[in-house]
């Protein structure tokens, strides 16, 4: 099968990396077919989520997760901005109105809630509408950012797709709610761009605004020191004073520490917190064995039930919230460990690195009756992932189509699932 038939312009498919020099990556942004995923699948999405919203019954334990009924939209706009911010969106707004006034908030770390709350002065104080606008001019940011980032590395086809991919995750539908993913992945992308072109001053403040997005954003170290030391042949007296900018990744974390002894007088209360959503800390393997289990599980529960798990009868009330998430935590975990299994060897070590840290960091804090809580929303941001599927699939055409067909029907089904209020990662 051809380039042309594939959906990707012939100049990028086979493309030598002799002749991609940096000139390319300086001059060139995505090619057309790829911004037409970027923006189409946002429209498409938002287009699934109205539909759902206007035609199906909203799950019956909606009312719950309105903490800001005053922030709610009516009409029109109600059906196409409300069911973007449902359960953590619902937190991100109410921080956006009235800052951090419990404890469980601090769970929420506060640079994408601060941006909302600038941006909804704007608009009237319409914070539903800011968090969407924000998370969606960040997704567009983020996008362009990571194909320039693998083109340097790879060539402009293998950056293509890994945008494709990106944009078209099952659980990809994030990038637009009042969720915290397209600002992180923008400031993880920005930070290891800026590394990659040795720009350490900007790699540090993208790495510093990444762990005031979440306290992950402090692995931004490892593969920024994989980037600077190997510019370095890895001889210590080739070490300069720009080493002092990787101190701006932990000093975000510090910041919001800082931020939280004064407010709670506690800087740790943020840990804390996530006993309010049944986290506690433990050794990865126990969130691996018990996620197995419940996964398989949920798998079982949901391929008994078919389509009809996803009714509002006495089933699908059940199935949703339960075997959901934990059925498709299961099979990203599954992915994951294959994708990263297989592509190893093609992915430069500060990728691999990065990728390994970013997927098993979750697996310390595991939740009862969710082991492998919100894995899914979270692979969105380790975009190694996206790559690896793009240089694995890189002579496999069918194999990508398949795989982009099977995305795009299951990100449909998770956005609809989503737009009723049902928790799915």
């Amino acid at each position: 099968m051809s380039q042309s038939e594939v959906g990707l312009p012939s100049s990028l498919e086979e493309e030598p990396q002799a002749q991609f020099d940096e000139g390319f990556a300086r001059r060139h942004s995505p090619p057309l077919v790829v911004w037409s995923v970027i923006i189409g699948s946002r429209v498409a999405l938002l287009l699934v989520a109205f539909f759902t919203t206007t035609r199906f019954p909203q799950a019956p334990y909606t009312r719950r997760l309105i903490y800001v009924r005053a922030a709610l939209l009516h009409g029109a706009l109600g059906h196409l901005f409300n069911s973007w911010s449902y359960w953590d969106g619902q937190w991100y707004v109410r921080i956006a109105a009235l800052g951090y006034r419990s404890r469980q908030s601090t769970a929420f770390f506060p640079l994408y809630p601060l941006l909302t709350r600038w941006l909804a002065a704007l608009l009237l104080q319409r914070s539903i509408i800011a968090g969407v606008s924000l998370s969606l001019v960040c997704y567009v940011a983020a996008m362009y950012l990571l194909y320039r980032l693998v083109a340097r590395d790879y060539t402009g086809s293998v950056a293509a797709w890994t945008v494709v991919f990106a944009s078209l995750f099952p659980t990809s539908f994030f990038f637009q709610a009042v969720y915290t993913e397209s600002l992180f992945l923008l400031t993880t992308v920005a930070c290891l761009y800026f590394a990659r072109r040795e720009q350490w001053l900007w790699a540090g403040l993208a790495g510093f605004c990444a762990a005031l997005t979440r306290n992950t954003g402090v692995l931004l170290v490892l593969p920024m020191a994989l980037f600077y030391f190997g510019t370095r042949n890895w001889k210590l007296r080739c070490i300069d004073r720009s080493l002092a900018w990787f101190a701006l990744v932990p000093i975000g974390l510090l910041v919001w520490m800082a931020y939280l002894q004064i407010r709670f007088g506690d800087p740790l209360v943020f840990l804390q917190a996530q006993a309010h959503w049944g986290r506690h800390l433990s050794a990865p393997w126990n969130a691996l064995d018990r996620g197995l289990v419940r996964g398989i599980a949920g798998v079982t529960a949901l391929w008994g039930h078919g389509l009809g798990a996803f009714s509002l009868d006495s089933h699908g009330g059940l199935l949703i919230p339960v075997a959901l998430p934990n059925a498709l935590a299961l099979v990203v975990l599954v992915g994951a460990v294959v994708v990263l299994g297989l592509a190893a060897r093609r992915l430069k070590p500060p990728y691999l690195v990065y990728a390994i840290a970013a997927l098993v960091a979750p697996l310390f804090s595991p939740a009862m009756r969710q082991p492998l809580f919100s894995l899914p929303r979270f692979a969105l941001t380790n975009f190694p992932l996206f790559l690896g599927l793009a240089l694995l699939t890189r002579p496999l055409k069918i194999t990508r189509i398949a795989l982009l067909v099977a995305f795009a029907l299951t990100l449909v089904v998770l956005t609809s699932v989503f737009a009723r209020s049902f928790f799915v990662a």
